[in-house]
């Protein structure tokens, strides 16, 4: 957010790409602009060992890794919502 000069707030949008090192591989997480009210577009993509996975209708994005079934090896948990939609969706991710 930016204060204007009047005093009002207003949100500036930087749209770039984003790395993340996880266990499964390298996320990138590339950033654009509001689809609807405060629902971000942010495509990702999951590269390992040379191969890609693309998810590209990611909303708003929140990312963390555990080990839910404890096997000793972390999953990725990539979950996406859009509150002007309402809707979440989860996205479970584990090397094999």
């Amino acid at each position: 957010m930016i204060e204007l000069p009047n005093g009002e707030q207003d949100i500036e949008y930087v749209t770039k790409k984003v790395n993340h090192k996880t266990s499964p591989g390298m996320l990138t997480v590339d950033v654009q602009q509001l689809s609807c009210d405060d629902t971000g577009s942010n495509p990702i993509t999951l590269e390992h060992k040379g191969k890609k996975l693309a998810i590209n209708h990611i909303g708003n994005l929140q990312f963390f890794e555990y080990d839910v079934d404890n096997d000793k090896s972390k999953e990725l948990y990539i979950l996406s919502y859009a509150s002007c939609q309402g809707y979440l969706k989860i996205y479970r991710i584990s090397k094999r």
